[in-house]
């Protein structure tokens, strides 16, 4: 479960294509302590399982299905994400739960811009 207070951006490092999918690296600095393979991580809100870490960096392997249903298909080397590590029993919960599956790809049709009234 995550909170869906974002706690850290960082560039993607390498990304590798392979048959159905793409292999995400990720060097999450700070946000690797403690960190094992199989943890989840959001990445720009898609929970995420931990491939592998060698020190603070970080591979994540992405199926296609959610490469067709996230933005996490678009990405190239030096973009950056928003990250989350997963809740722990004890953390505060400033946001809200919520799960990090993707079920489906919306279409924004328009954007508003409105003058801040506060």
């Amino acid at each position: 479960m995550f909170t869906g207070i974002i706690q850290g951006v960082r560039k993607v490092s390498d990304i590798v294509d392979f048959e159905n999918g793409r292999r995400l690296l990720i060097n999450l600095k700070d946000l690797s302590v403690n960190l094992n393979p199989g943890a989840s991580i959001a990445v720009n809100g898609v929970c995420l399982t931990v491939v592998s870490l060698e020190k603070e960096l970080v591979e994540f392997e992405v199926i296609f299905e959610s490469l067709k249903k996230t933005n996490l298909g678009f990405l190239k080397i030096g973009d950056y994400v928003n990250l989350e590590r997963a809740c722990r029993i004890g953390d505060e919960v400033g946001g809200h739960h919520i799960s990090g599956h993707v079920d489906c790809v919306g279409i924004i049709k328009e954007i508003k811009k409105k003058k801040n009234i506060h």
